[in-house]
Parts: C-alpha cells; structure tokens; sequence
C-alpha cells in the first residue's frame, strides 16, 4: 500500500512475532537506537583493558627510571676519578720522586747505613691496557724478561682500588741488563717502568749490627693502610725493627714530585716542573765501629 512504501522500517503483521527486538512491554527498537547500544558495549569491554594499561606502562617507566639514575649515579660519584684520571691522565699527571732515608753514622762519622741509587720495576695499573687479552700478553712479556711467572706478578697488583698515579713495586734492585731491555721495550710494555729509588746500604759488617740497626722494608698493604694518611705512599719503604724503626720519623725523607705530560701509554713527553725530594735527617750514634 502507499502506506507501508512510506514507513519501510514498521513491522507489518502481528507484532508478538518479532518481540525479541524490542524491550519489555513489547515497544520496538529503532534501527538507531540498536547501532548506539551495540557501540557501547564494544567501549565497555575495551575501558577494562585500557584501564589497566597506563598503570603497567607508568610502572614499567618507573623501574627503567630507578635502574638508570642508579647507573648514573655510580658512574659520576663512584667513578669520578678514575673516568677523571682517564681522561685527563692521558695528558698531565704528577709522578712521585722517592726521597733517600737519613745516614747513621757512628761517633767517629763512620757510615754505618747509607743509601745508594737502585733500579726498580714497577707497575702503574692507570697504563696497563684495557682489554685484558692485551693486558695477559704484557704481563707475560714482561714475565719472561724476569725469569719468572705471569701470575707472580698479577697477583701483585692489588685487589682494591690503589691510588690514581701511584705504582706497585714488582722487583727491587733490577741487573743492569734487565734495566735496559725494558727501557728498550717500554713501547710494547705500556704500564711497566723502570724508576730509579734509593734504597739501605748497610756498610760495616751488617751481621754485626743488624740487632742495633735494624732493616727497612716496603710497606705491606696492611701497613698501608695505616700509614697513606701520614703521606706514604703505596711503593714506600718503612723501617721495620731497631733502630730504622724507632727514629722512623727522622730518617725518613719527604717524596718529590714533578707534573710531566704523557701519551696513551703512559710514556712521559715533557716535564713542566719539578719539586725535588728532601732526604731524611742524620743519625750519629754514640759508639765506635773501631771499637766494637
């Protein structure tokens, strides 16, 4: 009817059969009203998941956030200095020169302890490379020229941090030979040195006076750690019984210093200036070697 083509979307018929469209009571549902509410639900169902996941994200965000200033911070606090001496080690540092301990002399003026020059070996952990293939090979090297094991001397090298520029003593009183092939091959052996440090010369029949004289000794780490903040340094020698042990005080000397520049190897290519070191104060004693 013209009717029924003017109002396309009303049920003709008996109405009871399409119930299930409508709400209850039987009214019907406009085509629009059914599109809203199935859009609706679809939004419902998402906000449950959507809700949930800014929460993971911000607690995601914020353990990155915790785990990274935490890197930071012991990166620039913790390992200020030794980024600091890397990057500007390479260019200036200040070398420590060794003092000569005071002499002992008899009452007659006789030298009964002196000092004489010596060749040390020692190691500046700063220059020994980085990766530790290359690390093992320059300790081996450096192991043959002694004539002893690799693992001698890394076990040398000690376990904390030792204070930036300063070095650990691998051989005391080098041979003359042994002096010369590391200078000749110190381009291949970066963080090995050859430095020359006085060390006690016992002049008159030491057997006789070791009781009365005592000896010197270097630090060992425990000593070390008592001793840095009184301005020994980690390669220092101290006296360890009689008389090089109670008159400590005076017959040590004071250390020097000089500001040099070096290259990535640790080489020195210029020195700027120098404080040159003060030996220790004399000790006369009042016996007569001549005598004795």
């Amino acid at each position: 009817s013209l009717m029924s083509r003017k109002r396309p979307f009303e049920l003709e018929g008996d109405r009871s059969e399409y119930d299930f469209l409508g709400a209850p009571g039987g009214s019907a549902i406009d085509f629009e009203e059914s599109l809203i509410d199935i859009g609706s639900s679809s939004r419902l169902e998402r906000h449950g998941t959507l809700d949930s996941y800014p929460r993971l994200v911000i607690f995601l965000g914020f353990v990155i956030f915790t785990i990274l200033a935490g890197r930071l911070y012991h990166l620039t606090v913790n390992k200020h200095e030794e980024f600091r001496a890397v990057a500007e080690g390479n260019r200036l540092r200040i070398e420590y020169l060794s003092a000569s301990r005071g002499t002992i002399f008899d009452k007659s003026r006789e030298i009964l302890a002196g000092s004489k020059p010596a060749a040390e070996l020692v190691i500046l952990p700063l220059d020994l490379p980085k990766d530790e293939n290359d690390r093992d090979s320059v300790i081996s090297k450096a192991a043959d020229i002694l004539g002893t094991q690799a693992e001698e001397i890394l076990s040398l090298i000690p376990d904390s941090e030792l204070p930036v520029y300063e070095s650990v003593l691998v051989k005391q009183n080098l041979t003359r030979e042994q002096a010369l092939i590391f200078g000749e091959r110190e381009r291949e052996l970066p963080g090995f040195r050859v430095v020359s440090a006085p060390i006690r010369d016992y002049q008159r029949n030491p057997e006789a006076y070791a009781h009365l004289l005592g000896y010197v000794g270097k630090l060992t780490a425990e000593e070390y750690k008592d001793k840095s903040q009184d301005r020994y340094l980690y390669n220092d020698s101290i006296g360890k019984t009689g008389l090089e042990l109670t008159a400590e005080e005076d017959l040590r000397g004071t250390f020097g210093e000089r500001q040099v520049e070096v290259d990535a190897r640790g080489l020195v290519k210029r020195t700027f200036g120098a404080t040159d070191p003060a030996p220790g104060n004399n000790l006369v004693l009042n016996i007569d070697v001549e005598l004795q």
